[in-house]
């Protein structure tokens, strides 16, 4: 695992929503931390260096914690209701020879020659999970484009994946492909009109008595 991204993480001792908003008005968010066989912990965190975290992709980070740098999962982040603000972190205890399932995004390298014809690059899939060593999860999961024209696509089966690396999701998945790109206006058929006949004239007054 290349560019770990470090949490300051420090303990707390309550809880509540009045905490939790006095944690925040100084830049401060509460947590969780896991641990296997061990009672949950209670802690606080920088909102910045988790923003950064996330920003860059990173499911598994360093947390210093006073004088003791462990690894940890990101399992869950709760946001705001627009979407903007971290609420709470749960982290997760980890060790290096241990396997972890994650969520990684996938990338595309390369020009797609279908795609300078005039296709779509379709992306269905914008992440895949993977089963992997907590030392060998990878940033992304990079998919060379390069050779892909109209009507092609690259499966799950096919992706090149980093050494250690599983991806748990069905083989058989379309990840991305190129596609013809439709037509902005759908020509009428010969002999029809190209839009529906509107009445708009009044009926002529009938004659007055």
């Amino acid at each position: 695992m290349s560019d770990a991204v470090t949490l300051s993480v420090e303990s707390r001792n309550k809880t509540g929503s009045k905490v939790s908003r006095a944690l925040r008005k100084s830049d401060k968010i509460p947590g969780i931390l896991y641990a296997h066989g061990e009672a949950a912990e209670l802690i606080t965190l920088n909102p910045k260096e988790v923003l950064h975290a996330i920003r860059l992709g990173k499911s598994v980070v360093s947390i210093n914690q006073g004088k003791k740098t462990e690894q940890a999962i990101i399992r869950e982040v709760q946001w705001d209701h627009l979407g903007r603000d971290i609420l709470h972190v749960d982290l997760g205890r980890v060790t290096a020879d241990e396997k972890i399932k994650v969520h990684v995004p996938v990338v595309t390298k390369g020009m797609a020659p279908g795609v300078n014809a005039g296709g779509v690059l379709d992306i269905t899939m914008h992440s895949l999970d993977v089963e992997c060593l907590v030392t060998q999860v990878p940033q992304n999961i990079s998919v060379n484009i390069g050779e892909l024209n109209i009507g092609d696509s690259v499966h799950v089966r096919e992706l090149q994946l980093p050494a250690g690396v599983r991806v748990l999701n069905d083989q058989d998945l379309v990840v991305l492909h190129v596609v013809a790109k439709r037509d902005e206006e759908i020509k009428p058929a010969e002999g029809t009109s190209p839009e529906p006949e509107v009445l708009t004239k009044k009926k002529p007054e009938e004659g007055k008595e």
